[in-house]
């Protein structure tokens, strides 16, 4: 019984540790962390002065040598002295800066009165106020506007009176026509300084027209190549340069009718004076009764152009 509570009872308790040795050990700590605190505050207490010492060398660097020559540092009598030879040149600057700023304003004034006076034709009316005054009035069309609006609706309505109506006519109105839009696109491209874009391939497509309805009216080599540049080159750059019908725009209209115009004619020619009477036979007629394409004349003619 005796060994088994032996057995049982727990371990004695460790001896209690020496206080005097850990409180020894624990001031011997707080001593290095001292110095080291110690140490470190006077390194950067050091590094503190050096910067000073550079930020005020840099400072005296930056004074003219005329001016650190005449005057020197050393006595406070002398930088008094400097500060007021540094005052009387930022007070110089600041007069020179302030004149240049009202040359500034000036100049601003007038720029902006000129401004004016172009825009709303005053020199003391607001561009803003002008356009906030006219933007509740109704848009101003341009009488050009009007005109080529007109001229181009009229000008359809006539070629599709004329291509249905009088087909053995047409060749005469395509020629009339044609003429009086190149003739008007001459000098617009001239003055926008665009003249070599009349080197064209559809320019010398309609010149090759125009020497067929006046010149060569029975020439059937002539009339396959034309036909062929009607129905290629020329209906296929309709679409890969979107050409498209503006009223408006004489530009537009008048590119919409060198590329389209020609492919009617050949068309008329070819189709639609077939069944006409003796009697109303044009200019053109036989042309339908010309044999197949050849390639000869074709490539002549593209030669010709390069």
């Amino acid at each position: 019984e005796v060994g088994g509570a032996l057995l049982s009872s727990p371990p004695p308790p460790p001896p209690p540790p020496n206080t005097w040795c850990l409180s020894y050990q624990g001031s011997l700590e707080l001593e290095l962390i001292g110095e080291r605190l110690k140490e470190t505050i006077s390194d950067q207490r050091e590094g503190l002065s050096r910067l000073v010492d550079r930020v005020q060398k840099s400072r005296v660097q930056r004074i003219p040598k005329k001016v650190r020559s005449e005057i020197g540092l050393s006595t406070p009598e002398q930088r008094r002295k400097l500060r007021e030879v540094i005052g009387e040149r930022r007070r110089k600057l600041e007069h020179q800066l302030k004149g240049v700023d009202r040359q500034m304003r000036s100049t601003q004034r007038r720029v902006q009165s000129s401004v004016r006076k172009v825009v709303t034709g005053d020199a003391s009316r607001r561009v803003r106020d002008y356009f906030e005054q006219n933007r509740s009035k109704p848009t101003f069309v341009k009488l050009l506007d009007k005109s080529s609006f007109f001229m181009g609706v009229t000008s359809l309505l006539a070629t599709e009176f004329i291509l249905l109506h009088a087909p053995e006519l047409f060749w005469a109105w395509y020629t009339v026509f044609m003429m009086l839009m190149i003739a008007a696109r001459v000098p617009s491209y001239t003055h926008k300084r665009w003249h070599y874009f009349m080197y064209d391939f559809c320019y010398y497509a309609q010149i090759c027209n125009l020497v067929q309805c006046l010149f060569m009216p029975k020439a059937c080599w002539l009339f396959k190549v034309n036909y062929a540049f009607a129905m290629g080159p020329l209906l296929v750059a309709v679409i890969l340069w979107r050409n498209s019908l503006v009223f408006h725009d004489v530009d537009k209209v008048i590119t919409v009718y060198i590329h389209i115009l020609p492919s009617w004619l050949w068309f008329v020619v070819r189709w639609l004076t077939v069944d006409l009477p003796e009697g109303r036979l044009g200019r053109l007629a036989g042309l339908e009764q010309c044999g197949g394409f050849g390639w000869g004349g074709y490539i002549n003619c593209c030669l010709i152009y390069i």
